[in-house]
């Protein structure tokens, strides 16, 4: 399978400073990428990466942002567009932002099933609509949100139901887009996809007796798979699970 240099290309990295975003930030940069890496409150983590790339010779900026609808409507937006101040280019956009909630459903109320849906999903739609315009006038480009595993089972989780709901959706909005942008007569596509981890090291809960190879994943083994994702030449569309198996042995019943 032919892959894309992306040595020396730009990536924006929405929520660089969560575990996930910081592990995919710290590969692109090991692969010669230079970053922008947003954040909200977690600036230490960012400068970790400014001094890993530093010594790379990677460049590194950083942007604060907090993108939640109810504070401004117009943030993801003003992102971008700081972004593109910072690095002048946008080839890469990884989307790792997402909130995540586990509540008995009589409990939930309707400002937590927006706050969710929108983290995940809505969000996912504006930058994805925002950055695309921009990374197709850099010829070919790339762009990765973050779902979950079983996330493409239409399945009733009531303890989890707005994140679930949201990360389905996440999925088809990923399959949309890429699907709608490989019609397009353009020569050079920009290819999009999701990565979806099961149960990770950083998880929530980490039932390790329902995962198949009996561990969680570690966060190395999802910046892999997001470069392998971004580098790909012809995967588009597509949701790759990185579950050890976990939603296969749910799907069985086992």
């Amino acid at each position: 399978m032919q892959s894309m240099n992306i040595s020396g290309r730009t990536a924006l990295v929405v929520g660089a400073s969560g575990k996930i975003g910081f592990a995919i930030a710290e590969a692109l940069i090991e692969e010669g990428v230079n970053i922008c890496c947003h954040f909200n409150h977690n600036q230490a983590n960012i400068e970790q990466l400014v001094s890993v790339g530093k010594r790379k010779g990677i460049a590194i900026s950083q942007v604060q942002a907090d993108l939640n609808y109810s504070k401004d409507q117009k943030a993801v937006f003003t992102l971008i567009n700081k972004s593109l101040e910072l690095t002048g280019e946008l080839n890469i956009l990884v989307n790792c932002l997402g909130d995540f909630l586990q509540k008995p459903l009589p409990a939930l109320i309707a400002d937590e099933f927006r706050n969710i849906i929108e983290s995940n999903l809505s969000l996912a739609f504006d930058l994805t609509q925002e950055a695309l315009p921009h990374i197709k006038k850099s010829g070919a480009g790339r762009i990765l949100h973050i779902g979950y595993a079983t996330a493409s089972q239409i399945e009733a989780k009531p303890s989890i139901l707005p994140y679930h709901i949201a990360k389905m959706g996440l999925i088809l909005l990923t399959k949309s887009f890429a699907i709608d942008e490989a019609k397009q007569k353009n020569q050079e596509k920009v290819l999009i996809n999701c990565l979806s981890p099961g149960i990770c090291e950083n998880s929530h809960f980490l039932p390790q007796n329902e995962i198949p190879l009996g561990r969680p994943a570690n966060l190395t083994e999802i910046s892999e798979a997001a470069i392998f994702l971004l580098k790909s030449d012809y995967i588009t569309g597509t949701n790759l699970e990185i579950d050890g198996g976990w939603r296969g042995s749910n799907l069985i019943g086992n």
